[in-house]
């Protein structure tokens, strides 16, 4: 009898063991389902998310490109043209590019807002091309070192000649003229100081008159090519090679500075 409460108690037991297992059991499969749930619910969330997002970025990079903050107006307007002015017109050139694009061709703003870029692109052509022929003026003033300029103005501001030729075609072919015509005098002056200084230096080349054998001029030739003043020897040692040939072994040396120099050379070395 003993042992049949012992056994009778451990099915107790073991029942109520039963029980709390199977409620266990119950409240996993609970549990996985709002794991499950939640997992959904998260997956939805992170798509919704990406999707939100996307469409900030989208929308963000709309109102970038197609505003006009009226801090570009004024800068582009008002601004003194220099290195600073570069950034107005790489904003301007970017909203002027994005106005072309795909991504505004159905906006329905895009009417309220291209004849105020078309203002700023107009205005900023005008102030550019201004500045450019003004510099350029400057090589052909006298004194002025135009490599210095070149290097440190118009090499520094190639940017503006870029947009010249972007968004100002006639604009840019008035500035190269003004360049080319500018750079045609300034070299064409400079040739001719140098012809005009390498003629002082130059040892006197042979005359019409300098022959190898003594000829009988005519009074209308003597009067035309003035009458020879040059010994026999001094016409024969012309055609010689003199110190003609030294000019071989001045190659690679320094070049003759015309308005310091004050010895005469011969036509080779000049």
């Amino acid at each position: 009898a003993q042992l049949h409460r012992r056994i009778k108690l451990c099915d107790d037991v073991l029942g109520r063991l039963e029980g709390t297992l199977s409620s266990f059991q119950s409240d996993l499969g609970s549990i996985s389902s709002e794991i499950r749930s939640l997992q959904q619910q998260s997956l939805a969330m992170n798509v919704k998310l990406r999707n939100r997002k996307q469409v900030e970025e989208k929308l963000a990079n709309f109102i970038d490109g197609i505003s006009v903050p009226e801090s570009l107006v004024e800068g582009i307007s008002e601004s003194e043209v220099n290195e600073m002015y570069l950034d107005y017109l790489l904003t301007l050139r970017k909203k002027l590019a994005y106005l072309k694009s795909d991504a505004v061709a159905d906006a329905s703003s895009l009417a309220e807002v291209e004849p105020e870029l078309e203002k700023l692109r107009l205005r900023a052509v005008t102030r550019v091309k201004e500045f450019l022929i003004e510099k350029i003026l400057q090589l052909g003033r006298p004194k002025t070192n135009f490599q210095i300029l070149q290097q440190n103005v118009l090499l520094k501001f190639k940017f503006f000649s870029e947009f010249l030729r972007d968004h100002a075609p006639t604009a840019f072919q008035e500035m190269v003229l003004c360049y080319s015509d500018t750079m045609s005098k300034l070299y064409s002056q400079y040739m001719r100081v140098c012809v005009r200084h390498s003629e002082r230096l130059m040892i006197m080349p042979n005359s019409k008159a300098d022959t190898l054998v003594e000829t009988e001029t005519s009074g209308f030739s003597k009067l035309l090519w003035g009458a020879a003043k040059r010994s026999q020897a001094e016409k024969e040692a012309s055609f010689g090679l003199g110190e003609r040939g030294s000019v071989l072994q001045e190659i690679g040396q320094n070049a003759i500075v015309f308005h310091s120099e004050s010895k005469k050379h011969s036509f080779e070395s000049l």
